[in-house]
């Protein structure tokens, strides 16, 4: 595909995707269910899983997927389209964020977090532990304790922007449950995403990503906090005017977003995909299994029953397309917006 045809398949596509989740989120509502559910049900419709199923020419035709990435398809533009609407998302969400609620309520943010955790851990170990015994789903050099941290740190990991969604979706933000619950979210994610990385680090015998996941996500933090938010509020008289942002307000804010978005997927703080594929990757290596093959298939080890549930990902790109949507209404509505803070 050359640059016009991309651009026309995407233009296509964007279309497909954003009519699709709003009519599956119409039914939705009358179940009671958050608009996110039904974006990410739009996803799995979309793929393999059912229209692929139904009709494969069709699915191929609007959504061209090369399984060898020899060439350019859906995956080189559909999934960084999609990664912009989440991290312009998520930037308000952080933006309306009541750190003094979290101050507050740090007791109650971190209970909530630890029995968040605890549940799913010990569930998905004990799971692993009984795959690891009366299976053949981890490779053979796989440890007991391997085969067990990992899926129990898998199962920890908070949908972190999907939260926010339903959060939002019940109009909970701002209030203390769900600041608490978005404060008891994010230490479930950090605690679970360094758990992870030592485990694959342990699994790979390599601790270089342990190591840049970890030390370069408390730089980031420790920088953000310490040089970029006192030079912004040096630089605040520049940056807001009448209470508003100016359009250089605006301009370095989305800078810095995507400054911090490149950063931490530079050190691959926050890469599911990276973290999944790797594991995934040796399991293949190691059980000599056609890797490519089986790429589409959700969790081909940890879940073999569940090997046609659809192509990886696809959900994320409705997901992430349609917070296009949901940021820029949330904007309208924001504290940031309003009062350039």
């Amino acid at each position: 595909m050359n640059n016009l045809h991309l651009a026309i398949q995407f233009f296509l596509q964007l279309a497909v995707i954003l009519l699709f989740c709003r009519l599956v989120g119409a039914i939705a509502l009358r179940l009671g269910q958050p608009q996110v559910v039904a974006e990410m049900l739009a996803g799995v419709l979309l793929g393999p899983s059912l229209f692929g199923l139904l009709w494969p020419e069709a699915q191929h035709w609007l959504f061209p997927w090369d399984t060898t990435q020899q060439m350019r398809d859906t995956q080189s533009y559909l999934f960084p389209a999609s990664q912009l609407g989440l991290a312009l998302y998520m930037f308000i969400v952080g933006m309306e964020f009541r750190v003094d609620i979290v101050q507050r309520r740090l007791k109650s943010s971190i209970a909530v977090s630890v029995a968040g955790m605890v549940t799913p851990f010990v569930l998905g170990a004990g799971l692993a532990w009984i795959l690891f015994h009366h299976t053949e789903s981890f490779p053979k050099k796989t440890s007991l304790a391997e085969a067990m941290l990992f899926p129990g740190a898998s199962m920890c990991i908070t949908a972190f922007p999907m939260l926010a969604r339903i959060i939002h979706f019940k109009r909970l933000t701002g209030t203390t449950m769900g600041t608490v619950a978005l404060g008891a979210g994010a230490i479930d994610d950090a605690t679970a995403w360094c758990l992870l990385a030592v485990v694959l680090a342990s699994f790979e015998h390599n601790w270089s990503h342990a190591l840049a996941n970890i030390s370069g996500g408390i730089g980031y933090v420790a920088f953000t906090l310490l040089i970029v938010r006192p030079m912004l509020v040096r630089a605040k008289a520049w940056l807001v005017e009448d209470g508003a942002l100016t359009e250089a307000g605006l301009v370095v804010g989305l800078a810095l977003m995507a400054l911090g978005a490149w950063f931490t997927d530079l050190i691959g703080l926050h890469e599911s995909r990276s973290a999944w594929h790797r594991y995934v990757n040796e399991c293949a290596r190691s059980d000599g299994v056609d890797y490519h093959q089986h790429w589409p298939s959700a969790g081909y080890y940890l879940g073999r029953a569940l090997r046609h549930a659809g192509h990886y990902g696809r959900h994320y790109h409705a997901n992430g397309l349609v917070c296009f949507r949901a940021a820029r209404r949330h904007w309208h509505t924001s504290t940031f917006a309003r009062t350039g803070h």
